[in-house]
């Protein structure tokens, strides 16, 4: 079932982060759980990155407005906050802080406390996605 939730652009970012680390445990722990629950999970993924894009976008033009130029060792460039320049930081998260708050509607596939529960999943999975649950605990 589909459910409207209203979510700020930080919580968007750390859904779909615990969504992806889920689906990466699941996937190496070889442990078999019903094809609806990666469903759940895959199609909200989906969901969450494409309402996050403008977010990560504004996150990387923050780093590279208020960071510094780095390259790896191999010789690739990337971009980061200095931690130790305590202005750049403050800049940095102040400009975040403002984003991260934006609000937006949110419309995710969830499934009753039931079904979730009898898909057998480890309790610390239950718990990262109580935001999927389509009723209110």
């Amino acid at each position: 079932m589909d459910k409207k939730i209203v979510m700020s652009n930080a919580d968007i970012n750390d859904a779909a982060e615990s969504i992806a680390a889920i689906i990466q445990a699941v996937g190496n722990s070889g442990q078999r759980y019903n094809p609806k629950f990666g469903y759940m999970l895959g199609r909200n993924l989906r969901i969450l990155r494409g309402e996050n894009a403008e977010y990560s976008e504004a996150k990387q033009d923050l780093i590279q407005k208020y960071g510094e130029a780095k390259q790896t060792e191999d010789g690739r460039n990337y971009w980061q906050i200095n931690t130790e320049d305590r202005d750049q930081v403050k800049a940095y998260r102040d400009e975040l802080k403002e984003i991260s708050e934006i609000e937006h509607e949110v419309t995710l596939f969830c499934v009753d406390a039931e079904t979730l529960k009898g898909w057998e999943i480890p309790f610390d999975y239950e718990v990262a996605l109580w935001f999927l649950l389509e009723d209110e605990l």
